[in-house]
C-alpha cells in the first residue's frame, strides 16, 4: 500500500510539473533566457561603470511637481529655491549635509500632529529632489525651477 500511494503522488508530481511547463512555455518561457524569448539578457554593468549606449551623467533640473495643498507647495517652492542656490554655490558634500538636516527638519514624525500633514507632502516632495541635489554632476545654469536644461 505504501509503495502504491507513494507512486501516486510521484505521478501526481509529475503531472503538476508537466503543466506547469507546459503554461511556461505558452508565456514564452525559456530557461536560457530566463524571461520572454526575446534574446538573452544584457549584462549588468559594474556599480559606477556607465553602460555602453549610456551617456555622462548631467545634473538635469528636476520636473517640479509641487503638491496641491497650498502651504506645502509655498514650503516646497522656497525649499526649492534655496537648493536651487546651493546647487550653484556649494560642494556636493556640503549639500548632501544639508540634505540630511533638510530630511530631519521635515520628517513627519518630527513635527506636531497638527503640521503633520504638510510635513509629509514637503517630506515626500524632497525625496524626488534627493538625487538631482546631491549629485556631483555639474549644475545646471537655470535660475527658473521646471526650466529644460540648457543645450
Amino acid at each position: 500500500q505504501y509503495q502504491h500511494a507513494q507512486q501516486q503522488y510521484q505521478h501526481q508530481q509529475h503531472q503538476q510539473h508537466q503543466q506547469q511547463s507546459q503554461a511556461q512555455a505558452q508565456r514564452g518561457f525559456s530557461f536560457r533566457n530566463r524571461g520572454p524569448s526575446e534574446g538573452p539578457r544584457p549584462k549588468p554593468a559594474f556599480f559606477g561603470q556607465p553602460q555602453a549606449n549610456q551617456q555622462p551623467a548631467q545634473a538635469s533640473v528636476p520636473e517640479v511637481a509641487h503638491p496641491d495643498d497650498p502651504a506645502a507647495a509655498k514650503e516646497t517652492r522656497e525649499l526649492l529655491a534655496e537648493m536651487h542656490n546651493m546647487r550653484r554655490n556649494d560642494s556636493a558634500a556640503n549639500r548632501k549635509k544639508h540634505f540630511k538636516k533638510l530630511q530631519a527638519k521635515w520628517h513627519p514624525d518630527k513635527c506636531s500632529e497638527d503640521a503633520r500633514a504638510v510635513h509629509t507632502l514637503v517630506f515626500q516632495w524632497l525625496q524626488t529632489q534627493k538625487e538631482w541635489f546631491t549629485s556631483e554632476a555639474p549644475a545646471s545654469k537655470s535660475l527658473r525651477p521646471g526650466a529644460p536644461e540648457p543645450a
